[in-house]
């Protein structure tokens, strides 16, 4: 009896990746690579740059430089998605901004997409892979 309870313990102490590191809060010191881009003249560039993430029960949301706030939720096994749609002044539409990304023993990894619409029809699309660390603080 001993030994099973031992084991039924294990087992939901680490079921989730964050199961030690309990919230995806933090900054994340990240590097995006692009995957595709057909956008000529327009779209975002991303670097390397810091994710400011906070947490609030499942309800994230994800700060990246010079682009608006993205709002979402936590799932299981450390994932979070987290979007925001926003005018852009450059071309005079809108942008969709949206990140998916699974948090793991202080690390993220991720897809991060820009779609970019004028008179809500598509011009262009981005995608970025993304991979980094939590800071220190």
């Amino acid at each position: 009896m001993y030994l099973f309870t031992i084991l039924l313990s294990a087992f939901f102490l680490g079921v989730t990746p964050m199961a030690q590191d309990a919230s995806a809060a933090g900054s994340y010191e990240v590097k995006f690579e692009t995957v595709a881009d057909n956008c000529k003249g327009q779209g975002i560039e991303l670097g390397k740059s810091t994710l400011a993430v906070s947490q609030n029960g499942k309800a994230v949301s994800v700060k990246v430089p010079e682009l608006p706030t993205l709002s979402g939720q936590t799932g299981r096994k450390g994932k979070i998605r987290a979007e925001v749609t926003a005018a852009t002044k450059a071309t005079g539409g809108t942008a969709r901004y949206g990140l998916n990304a699974r948090i793991s023993n202080s690390a993220i990894q991720g897809v991060f997409v820009a779609e970019f619409f004028k008179d809500d029809k598509p011009q262009c699309t981005q995608s970025f892979s993304l991979v980094g660390q939590k800071t220190k603080r």
